[in-house]
């Protein structure tokens, strides 16, 4: 489980990078890409990196609803930054593409890796772990793994 989120780390640097260039706009620049006839080369790799981070994540909750993991198991090994950096960035992306298909979210991941960390990391449960997003999260992760005030985005 963990050398397969390791895995990923080009692909969450993707992410990143795509929210780090103006994260006010990340979610319509995406859309705006979905929509164009032709997308940019950055957009392609970052819509690449989203798929593969997403579809992990849909095989953990899987995995764990049926029984073939243990939420404790998954939460001991996995914490809690990577499910923040899920249900903050990805899933936020994952809904744009249902959108611009024409089709509902599908919130089961959202609503499961919620009740995650509520469950398992209430103290962190609304941590933002790379700070760049102006929701409700009032506390970002700092270098040291502590956590302060988010002044990044309100």
């Amino acid at each position: 489980m963990l050398e397969e989120y390791a895995g990923l780390a080009d692909h969450l640097d993707a992410i990143r990078q795509w929210w780090r260039e103006d994260p006010t706009t990340a979610i319509q620049r995406y859309e705006n890409e979905l929509r164009a006839s032709e997308r940019s080369s950055k957009a392609t790799k970052m819509g690449d990196a989203r798929r593969k981070v997403s579809q992990y994540f849909l095989r953990l909750r899987a995995l764990c609803e049926k029984g073939m993991l243990d939420p404790e198991l998954v939460a001991a090994t996995l914490g809690d930054e990577p499910v923040q950096v899920f249900l903050l960035y990805i899933d936020s992306l994952d809904e744009i593409v249902r959108r611009v298909a024409g089709k509902p979210h599908k919130t089961a991941e959202r609503d499961y890796f919620h009740s995650y960390l509520k469950k398992y990391f209430s103290d962190t449960a609304t941590t933002d772990p790379w700070g760049l997003r102006n929701t409700a999260v009032s506390q970002v992760r700092t270098s040291e793994g502590g956590l302060r005030d988010n002044e990044c985005c309100g």
